[in-house]
């Protein structure tokens, strides 16, 4: 069964558990959460229902990792309606740190904030203090709401709990500053990372040419992508991409084509994907 849902085969895992029922081989609690696990990833929900209910008929009691993966597909869909109800009917087991982050990620997707915040405060009255996921839900629908300052408010939270922001936390608020083109905050964050020993992504360069090119920063997004390549990561196209329309809305269409011989004096091989938007 386990090894069914690794591979996501639905078809084959619910042939297990009815083999198992029909020879009289009870599946447990663990057999049935793993299928429930796997309808809920897979988006089937009314599935997953009549899983547990199949449990419930053979006398096993949910318990919260049942009913973790279940509000996590009610998340999953938009239907927080309903995700808060079975949270609320919860019985026979305590809620944890996964119930809460699902739940409050799952207000956040839905543009939310105010639910999410008050559900961090209530798990937290209850003795379940945020980790860096939950936080780093609430974040990211602050920057993409440009709500930088609340964003930073609740990053001073964090640290006064000493939770450690890692790379999610700091490409969302480098991502946050870059839409709103505040490219000084933006590198200052970039900064910080490499103070604290977390190591810049793919995420994090191309978020920050991004940046630079919103801003026309042609020599800021440029030294970036240059930067990306001399720590041994790959520019995707939209990294290509986005300096070439900037130098093109500044009518520098000379910079474009000196490109690829300042990649080469640089000692570094253009990409293919560049050679196409020349």
């Amino acid at each position: 069964m386990h090894a069914c849902c690794k591979s996501g085969d639905v078809e084959r895992a619910d042939d297990l558990l009815r083999e198992m029922e029909f020879k009289a081989t009870l599946p447990d609690l663990y057999t049935y959460n793993t299928l429930i696990s796997l309808y809920c990833k897979k988006g089937m929900h009314y599935e997953a229902l009549c899983v547990q209910d199949r449990m419930e008929r053979t006398g096993v009691c949910p318990d919260i990792v049942t009913y973790n993966s279940l509000i996590y597909s009610y998340c999953r869909e938009g239907r927080m309606r309903e995700a808060l109800r079975l949270f609320k009917e919860i019985k026979g087991s305590t809620t944890n740190l996964v119930t809460y982050t699902t739940l409050i990620d799952g207000y956040c997707r839905a543009n939310n904030v105010a639910e999410a915040l008050r559900l961090k405060d209530a798990m937290e009255a209850k003795g379940l203090y945020p980790g860096v996921v939950t936080y780093n839900s609430i974040l990211r629908k602050l920057c993409e709401q440009g709500q930088m300052k609340d964003a930073n408010i609740l990053l001073h939270e964090m640290n006064e709990k000493k939770v450690i922001p890692d790379n999610v936390t700091c490409n969302t608020l480098i991502n946050g500053y870059c839409k709103i083109g505040d490219m000084k905050s933006a590198l200052k964050v970039k900064n910080k990372m490499l103070e604290d020993g977390l190591k810049p992504d793919r995420f994090t360069y191309n978020a920050m040419i991004h940046g630079f090119c919103k801003v026309n920063d042609t020599d800021g997004a440029k030294e970036v992508l240059f930067d990306m390549v001399r720590v041994g990561l790959s520019p995707s196209y939209c990294s290509y991409s986005w300096l070439v329309d900037a130098y093109c809305h500044l009518n520098n269409e000379v910079a474009v084509v000196s490109l690829p011989d300042e990649f080469a004096r640089g000692g570094h091989l253009v990409d293919v994907s560049f050679i196409g938007q020349l």
